[in-house]
């Protein structure tokens, strides 16, 4: 008998929509911008698992890279609204 093989990958697009659907979670949810990386990795892994790519939440540098990404999205949406803040207080 042979033994079946699953391959367990994850492509780019799937990390980056993970990482989209965690902004929720820095939105209205329990993280923020001092989050520690740990903390933004459960989520992650939550994720993941509803997502269904559960079997892959053991992989520790696939579910850091797509906490970073996540970290780094949250980062670039706070600029973007100071941003806007600043250029609405100009204009007033």
């Amino acid at each position: 008998m042979g033994r079946s093989f699953k391959m367990r990958y994850m492509s780019n697009n799937d990390c980056w929509k993970i990482a989209q659907l965690i902004q929720s979670s820095f939105e209205i949810g329990n993280l923020c911008s001092r989050s520690s990386l740990r903390d933004v990795s459960y989520a992650v892994q939550d994720c993941m698992q509803d997502e269904g790519f559960g079997e892959l939440t053991d992989r520790k540098s696939l579910v850091l890279l797509i906490s970073k990404m996540a970290l780094a999205e949250w980062e670039s949406t706070i600029t973007s609204t100071k941003n806007e803040i600043e250029s609405f207080e100009e204009e007033s």
